[in-house]
């Protein structure tokens, strides 16, 4: 089994907004907003990932660099998945983006040997047959679907270390639709009656100024609905394992395990990869639009060299 990689720069799409999805269909449009791509097929995947690894000599067959703002490519130019992962798609890991709050970023040192961190996002029963679960959702997709896909990896591939992030919020949290009687004097534009869940409102307060979408409770510390999926490998080694609690402020949501939304805060997740001396991570779990595509973005932003396993993300 091989998995579909690729690393990814959205441009002008907004993840929290518009589906990874939306980079691939309508099929009759052409991508603009990819600043760069390497398109082709892997001839062989190495069985190892660690410190002097194989990954970066596996070989690429067809490779062509795109520039989409230059050649803009169609939807049909790029590799559909077929089975489980039978193609890949690798994005140039391009300069980091200015605006997102990391003007203190160090680059990870890539003159070392490479590091390899895999990094799993949010496999949590939440969003996979509870409040929040993907099959909910207007994708209508089995978020336990990745849980044997990462496995695989876990079993097939000796990362250097491993990540497991969490939603980890309070009951108060601001992104509880429960909870929005009680901000309504912080909501912009005022309190109205017809905001429903799964609404954008802005909150000016108490803490910080904020774009909220309005979820259902979920992912509540301590509860079932917040651990992880049970069928999920979680490796024990405290020597190379590092949890993620995100989400933990009752006043600031966040989709990235790096930081929250708008960047007033941050995890220990970039210190910790950074006093491991990583310099690769591979970021699969739930969900691409939001929380791994969040975390994908921070990663590259924070000059990781980053990559997505698509078919262990849904």
């Amino acid at each position: 089994m091989t998995h579909r990689l690729y690393g990814w720069y959205l441009g002008l799409l907004d993840p929290i907004v518009e589906a990874i999805e939306n980079l691939i269909i309508p099929s009759d449009r052409a991508h603009r907003v990819l600043l760069g791509i390497r398109k082709g097929t892997l001839e062989q995947v190495p069985k190892r990932i660690g410190a002097g690894s194989m990954v970066g000599s596996a070989k690429l067959i067809g490779c062509t660099v795109v520039s989409a703002i230059e050649n803009p490519i169609t939807p049909s130019d790029l590799a559909h998945p077929v089975g489980l992962g039978t193609r890949i798609r690798v994005l140039e890991h391009l300069p980091r983006r200015s605006g997102l709050g990391f003007t203190n970023a160090r680059p990870a040192d890539v003159s070392l040997s490479p590091i390899y961190a895999l990094l799993v996002i949010d496999v949590q029963n939440c969003f996979i047959s509870g409040t929040l679960a993907l099959s909910n959702s207007p994708a209508r997709q089995n978020g336990a679907e990745v849980v044997p896909i990462i496995n695989h990896l876990l079993e097939t591939i000796v990362f250097d270390y491993i990540v497991y992030s969490y939603d980890w919020h309070p009951v108060n949290h601001i992104s509880f639709v429960d909870n929005l009687r009680n901000r309504t004097r912080y909501i912009k534009g005022g309190y109205n009656a017809s905001i429903q869940v799964y609404d954008t409102v802005t909150y000016t307060g108490p803490k910080y100024e904020t774009e909220q979408v309005l979820w259902p409770a979920h992912c509540i510390q301590n509860t079932d609905d917040a651990k992880l999926h049970l069928d999920l490998i979680v490796n024990t080694d405290k020597n190379n394992i590092i949890h993620i609690r995100k989400g933990t402020d009752p006043d600031i949501d966040s989709y990235s395990a790096f930081a929250d939304n708008i960047k007033v805060q941050k995890t220990v997740l970039d210190t910790e990869l950074k006093k491991r001396n990583v310099t690769h991570v591979i970021v699969a779990g739930l969900a691409l639009d939001f929380c791994v595509g969040a975390t994908a973005l921070d990663a590259m932003d924070l000059n990781y060299k980053t990559f997505v396993v698509e078919d262990a993300s849904r």
